[in-house]
């Protein structure tokens, strides 16, 4: 059960992460900065508690979660926002499944 409330949390912060990234690249505020920079602080609580097990993938949450506060001062190459997005949609689907 707490497997899939956390791949719920990876589809919701990778789905806000690329609106906020996409829109704010042509101009358009339609997330607000907050809203990004909460969910960019609730992915590294979450992927700093798997980590200490040196779990793969929660470090790629812990990069990700960097990246995407990082995301919210400068703006980011399309590319590498699709990546971190897909990366964590795909990661909370996969969760989800099993």
């Amino acid at each position: 059960m707490v497997v899939k409330i956390f791949g719920a949390i990876d589809i919701l912060v990778g789905l806000v992460f690329w609106v906020y990234s996409m829109f704010n690249l042509i101009g358009w505020n339609l997330m607000p900065k907050g809203l990004v920079i909460f969910f960019g602080i609730i992915l590294l609580i979450k992927g700093v508690i798997f980590a200490i097990s040196m779990d793969f993938f929660s470090i790629l949450d812990v990069i990700s979660a960097i990246i995407i506060l990082i995301g919210t001062s400068v703006t980011l190459p399309t590319i590498m926002a699709h990546v971190i997005a897909i990366y964590l949609v795909g990661k909370g689907i996969v969760s989800l499944a099993g």
